[in-house]
């Protein structure tokens, strides 16, 4: 490039009086017009435009708002100086463009572009196409985003920089689309995607706090005074950051939002562009200060300026007796009764004192004895705030703000509402942010009380590490059953995570076979002292047997089907601050083979907890006694942080429930020849006496036969028979009988679900199997008559779940089988047994249905059995004839309309008695025969 160049472009810059004419002059001036510039020149050159795009980038004369007019000379030289380079000339104009892909449409600078088509990034070098926001907009319905890099990692929201420079492009830039005529992009934004954006996402968490210190700091900004300015910096660039990191539609929704002003309806967002650029005129700001305070009772300005606003509102400083009357009136109709009398009192006081001044600290006192008090009344209960913040809750936490906004209450009015809140816990742990920040639905309450669990930490440990851990504590721990009880009241999106990607286990089942092995293999190598050293300390003993449980646990690896062996590598061990596979655990042990045994043992000591963690992920099967008392392993826990994974191989669920059923049947039913204390256990109205072993198994299963929780019913079984059976078996007590190993045994060993021993029957199949053994009179039959009763009496209990009757009704046949002779005895179970092999559910089901119709209708002509005129022969299933009534048995009893006479007809009694309900052994009165029996006169 000629130096003459340089000199015309001198004096088209000097029409403009341009500040670096001067320097320009100085270093260029004296040079030979006709001179070429050398290398050393042309850097100098390309320094002045740094120096430019330093003094103009965000101003008025930035290239990228309008490249036109004093910038015009600036754009030519650039072009001209990139030719001649072979260089971009956006990258001599804006040197600290980096010339990469642009993440938006993947292309790259071009020389043909107007500096208006490209949006300089939040980082000051990176670059976007305008056209790529604008297609993105229209391509995904109006969400506002971009990449931070070509390689699309993760979108982000626009940065407010980015969309004060998006605003600020001038010119010819209007275009027509779908037969609109838009003034610019932004004018676009704002008419035609802003609308969308406000309909989707919610308020981004911390943004309303934020945005309120950047006013504040807009409202007190000293031009003269450098720590006024570096404060409103640093608020701006804290909302922009809390922006940058928000969903996509929560920070679009908060850019959107709709205010009124006296200039007429405004966005959010050029509010806050307008403050940036330091021209937000005092109404504007005032509305804006008003949308704060009407948001949130606690976000006052501290500003003096925003006063007018706060006085008219009656808030902040401004909160009067008379105002705060009228919040605790509105109290009045959600209240709860025991409270109300408090309330009146309070309402009552405040209408004696003067309304205009400042409520006093006496009202404030009587206010959060009034709060303490209600949540003592809803803590966990369907009103508790972190279950809920709208509804009848709504007023009381919105009272709470507009306290705090006072400065009667401290600033975490977090603990007006929940008193045990303690004030060393008013900051979050992990970020330092004020809990307040965070809506209550995103915490739950501590179990002690003391503090708020943030569940967005949890989700993020467990997102990075696999273990859901209370973050809110140092260390770390996990949830206990209460807190996770509450967790489920919490936000959707939390409980959504917890249910899906916590609670539910993505790992693949695994073969019996498999777990027992891994068990032999804890059973062979971990040791209690060596959990304590977490190494192996007996040389001697311990090292041979825990190499020769490796190379025996190795030889079984090697020899898995390929698909078990994934399976195995695959499955997710969770432990208190760290999740890993079994692949990578058994990796850091056997990958170390290197001879070096006494580092391999640290690892065999260490990981051998994670390999017993697996194990009762799927299995409470006792490890060896050393084991089990073990202090350091602590089995107790981890069994109650069992996964409950059921084996590849396990039997389907219904069957475990029927074995399950099967067994609490016999726990209520056998007579137990224990000799030393035992246990009264009452289920219903039946009990029996039983061992602690027994009590504890249906401890094990309450959960199920009470509420019919049937999601781990396979891992319930095998609990049962491997793990309560199983461990029994192991101890030998003096007390116990040989009857009780014998019992204990075949559930252990599962002799007592055989088809040849079975003893117990779907209730329908028990009346179809023993009705025709009415129409043969013999010592049996009046029993068999009432067993029939009680089969449909228990059937008629609608407030208990199917697992119930179930099981009553055969503890009932138990009892009918143990009145009769053994002969007697084989010969109904034969029958039994083989209509059970033959027939099916549906053709039992509807053979009940019939037969109980029939027995319905005619059991009142059977007074007592004894009564020779009336023959049972009707009973029979040879009766049951095409057209018979088959609406099931419930319906057919609802269906019975008696008249006036049959009132008072033995068929009233009989209905009147199977309707009645049965007691309950644990209710706090005692039952009479006639509950539960028929008494024939």
């Amino acid at each position: 490039m000629l130096v003459s160049r340089l000199h015309q472009f001198f004096e088209e810059i000097q029409k403009h009086s341009d500040p670096l004419l001067p320097d320009l002059q100085r270093d260029f001036g004296d040079l030979d017009k006709d001179f070429s510039l050398q290398s050393a020149q042309i850097d100098c050159l390309r320094d002045y435009f740094s120096k430019r795009w330093e003094q103009v980038r965000d101003k008025a004369l930035d290239y990228t708002f309008d490249p036109t007019g004093v910038n015009e000379p600036w754009v030519n030289l650039a072009k001209e100086l990139g030719a001649e380079l072979n260089i971009l000339y956006l990258k001599i104009l804006i040197p600290v463009l980096v010339d990469n892909v642009e993440p938006d449409m993947l292309s790259r600078m071009c020389n043909d572009q107007d500096p208006r088509t490209i949006c300089v990034g939040d980082d000051d070098k990176s670059w976007h196409r305008v056209f790529g926001l604008f297609k993105k907009i229209r391509e995904d319905a109006h969400p506002l985003y971009t990449y931070d890099s070509a390689n699309k990692m993760k979108p982000r929201p626009l940065s407010i920089k980015e969309l004060l420079r998006l605003r600020s492009r001038k010119g010819a830039i209007s275009f027509t689309w779908n037969e609109q005529l838009y003034e610019s992009f932004w004018d676009y934004l704002i008419r035609e995607a802003a609308p969308a954006w406000e309909k989707k996402g919610k308020f981004p968490h911390g943004a309303k706090q934020l945005l309120l210190k950047f006013l504040d700091s807009y409202l007190t900004l000293d031009e003269q005074q450098m720590d006024s300015q570096q404060q409103f910096q640093r608020d701006y660039e804290q909302l922009s950051l809390q922006l940058m990191g928000a969903a996509i539609d929560d920070a679009n929704h908060f850019y959107a939002i709709r205010l009124s002003t006296e200039k007429g309806e405004r966005r959010l967002l050029d509010l806050i562009l307008d403050c940036l650029e330091k021209k937000l005129d005092l109404e504007d700001s005032l509305s804006l200060a008003e949308w704060l305070c009407k948001e949130d009772g606690s976000l006052i300005v501290k500003s003096a300026k925003a006063n007018p606003v706060y006085k008219c509102l009656a808030k902040g400083l401004f909160l009067t007796n008379e105002a705060l009357k009228i919040d605790l009136e509105s109290l009045l109709s959600g209240c709860h009764s025991e409270l109300i009398p408090l309330l009146n009192q309070l309402v009552f006081h405040l209408g004696e004192c003067h309304p205009e001044q400042l409520p006093a600290k006496e009202t404030i006192n009587r206010l959060r004895e009034l709060y303490a008090s209600r949540f003592r009344l809803i803590l966990d209960k369907e009103l508790d705030y972190l279950r809920m913040q709208k509804g009848a809750n709504q007023l009381w936490i919105a009272l709470a703000q507009t306290l705090a906004g006072a400065g009667l209450i401290d600033a975490n009015y977090y603990r007006f509402l929940i008193p045990t809140l303690k004030p060393e816990n008013d900051n979050e742990l992990l970020s330092g942010d004020p809990v307040t920040y965070y809506p209550l639905s995103h915490y739950i309450l501590a179990e002690n009380g003391s503090y708020l669990i943030f569940l967005g930490n949890c989700v993020q440990q467990h997102i990075a590490r696999r273990a859901f851990l209370n973050c809110s504590v140092d260390p770390p721990s996990r949830l206990t059953i209460k807190e996770r009880q509450r967790l489920i009241f919490a936000a959707a999106e939390y409980v959504n995570y917890f249910l899906n990607q916590v609670k539910r286990d993505h790992s693949p089942p695994l073969l019996k076979s498999t777990v027992d092995a891994v068990r032999d293999l804890v059973n062979g190598s971990v040791y209690n002292q060596g959990l304590y050293a977490n190494r192996v300390l007996d040389w001697a003993t311990q090292t041979r047997q825990v190499m020769a449980s490796y190379d025996s646990f190795r030889k079984f690896y090697n020899q898995l089907p390929a698909e078990e062996r994934h399976n195995l590598n695959a499955q997710s061990i969770s432990r208190d601050f760290e999740e890993g596979t079994f692949e990578e655990y058994f990796d850091q042990i056997w990958g170390q083979d290197d001879g070096d045994w006494e580092k391999e043992n640290e690892c065999t000591s260490s990981f051998g907890q994670a390999f017993v963690k697996l194990v009762t992920d799927y299995s409470h099967k006792p490890f060896k006694k050393e084991l089990e008392d073990s202090k350091a392993l602590n089995l107790e826990y981890m069994r109650s942080q069992s996964k409950k994974r059921v084996y590849k191989d396990s039997l389907p669920p219904a069957e475990c429930l029927r074995r399950i059923k099967i067994i609490v049947v016999s726990l209520m039913s056998h007579s137990f020849q224990n000799v030393g204390r035992t246990i009264n256990l009452k289920l219903w109205d039946c009990e029996n006496k039983v061992t602690a072993t027994g009590e504890k198994i249906l401890d094990k299963i309450k959960h199920l036969i009470e509420n019919n929780e049937q999601e781990h019913v396979q891992f319930d079984y095998y609990m049962l028979t491997e793990g309560v059976a199983g461990e029994a078996l192991t101890r030998s007590p003096k007390t116990r009988t040989p009857d009780t190993t014998i019992w204990l045994k075949s559930i252990n060993e599962e002799t007592l679900f055989n088809d040849a021993q079975l003893t117990c029957f779907d209730p329908e199949l028990l009346f179809v199997g023993l009705l025709p053994r009415l129409e043969t009179r013999d010592a049996t039959t009046e029993a068999i008559l009432n067993f029939l009763d009680q089969i449909l009496k228990t059937l008629m209990q609608e407030q208990q779940n199917e697992n119930k009757i179930w099981i009553r009704i055969n503890i009932k046949f138990q009892k009918l089988l143990s009145e009769l002779r053994l002969s007697k005895q084989e010969e109904i179970l034969d029958e039994l047994r083989k209509m059970y092999k033959e027939k099916t559910a549906g053709e039992i089901k509807s053979a009940f249905d019939s037969l109980s119709g029939q027995f319905l209708k005619r059991r009142v002509e059977i007074h007592t059995v004894k009564t020779k005129a009336v023959s049972p022969r009707f009973f029979s299933q040879s009766t049951v004839m095409p057209g018979t009534e088959t609406l099931p048995f419930k319906e057919q009893v609802k269906t019975i309309e008696l008249g006036e006479k049959e009132k008072k007809s033995t068929t009233a009694d009989y209905l009147e008695f199977l309707g009645k309900r049965i007691p309950d052994l644990k209710d706090n009165f005692v039952s009479s025969a006639n509950n539960t029996a028929l008494v024939c006169s």
